[in-house]
């Protein structure tokens, strides 16, 4: 019978090193990035954002050392910010007004469900902010499509205060735009997710990805120009390609998930010129689950959807491409 001192997650001996010193550094790395949609955040709601994020953070944090203590796992050359990463991205998803038990709840599936049994969450083969989003919306429908008014004038908006831009586009409702409310749109003065409103601030963290490496930025950069490929070419609602673009950009928790989630480096490929195409699959995945979804919003379900099917769909336009006249030319081998 082993002992239990040696009894570990994801099957690992005690001398072994889970978490490599680069997964450890991108973890951080991602933690920081997430300070630009937390001041977002605080700019728009002030402290009950901050307390958001903060308990989320600590409740993800708690949940897997109070289990690899009870694992007498040591926390020592293994703690890599991802389990404070993962709460903190599912608070900035959340509103800032929703109850506690919501954010606590999603933040301790995502570690517990989705993460740890897979050895961590550097490890876990979907996403386990995602996971735990998914699981939130599941439970808690009504507290995670509820938004407050933002904590600023919203009177010559066209959106009224404390609805979502994602609930018009679901129920085809076309906002009408002039530069005014394109204004508001950039700058995030519309009621949604509490880190993901300001369009400008989203784009711009795609940059830093680069921080990440150049297949994290691939990624996003697919996600990204998947969601406007799709906008243009199939609008939701009566408007042109362009405001279809900036509306469904706009929209949701979808930008948050594909600039701050979608890079999780156990999930997408090892090449860059894979991760665009990766990418991009799962900008379409989410335009789908919005266009056919049950929920205004579900990136969360088709990020975890492009997560379990996108070994599928490497290994068929592998074969696909062999059939093309460029097929002398290897495509890059994929992991």
């Amino acid at each position: 019978m082993p002992n239990p001192a040696e009894i570990t997650l994801g099957g690992k001996t005690p001398t072994e090193k889970l978490v490599p010193a680069q997964e450890a550094k991108y973890y951080q790395i991602a933690l920081l990035m997430l300070m630009l949609p937390v001041a977002l955040a605080w700019y728009y709601y002030r402290g009950q954002a901050l307390r958001q994020v903060v308990i989320c953070a600590l409740a993800a944090l708690a949940s897997e050392w109070v289990v690899r203590l009870i694992f007498r796992k040591s926390m020592n050359n293994q703690f890599d910010c991802g389990s404070l990463f993962t709460g903190a991205a599912i608070a900035l998803c959340l509103p800032a007004n929703a109850p506690i038990y919501v954010g606590v709840s999603a933040a301790m599936f995502a570690v517990l469900v989705a993460a740890l049994p897979f050895g961590g969450v550097h490890r876990a083969p979907f996403i386990p902010a995602a996971a735990g989003m998914a699981f939130a919306v599941i439970c808690f429908k009504d507290a995670v499509f509820s938004y407050p008014p933002i904590m600023l004038d919203q009177s010559a908006s066209v959106i009224p205060p404390g609805e979502s831009l994602a609930s018009l586009l679901q129920n085809g409702v076309a906002p009408r735009l002039d530069v005014a409310s394109m204004l508001d749109l950039l700058l995030g003065k519309v009621s949604g997710p509490m880190g993901s409103g300001c369009l400008t601030l989203i784009l711009g963290t795609v940059f830093f990805t680069f921080l990440l490496g150049k297949e994290a930025f691939c990624s996003s950069a697919g996600f990204l120009a998947g969601i406007a490929a799709y906008a243009a070419l199939f609008p939701r609602v009566p408007t042109d390609s362009l405001n279809s673009v900036l509306l469904e950009l706009s929209a949701g928790a979808a930008m948050l998930c594909g600039v701050c989630l979608l890079h999780h480096p156990a999930s997408r490929p090892k090449h860059w010129a894979w991760c665009i195409a990766y990418g991009a699959y799962s900008a379409v995945a989410v335009m789908c689950f919005r266009r056919f979804g049950a929920y205004e919003e579900g990136a969360w379900f088709a990020i975890l959807f492009s997560n379990g099917t996108w070994g599928i769909v490497q290994e068929l336009l592998t074969k696909l491409w062999a059939l093309t006249p460029w097929s002398r030319k290897e495509l890059p081998e994929y992991a």
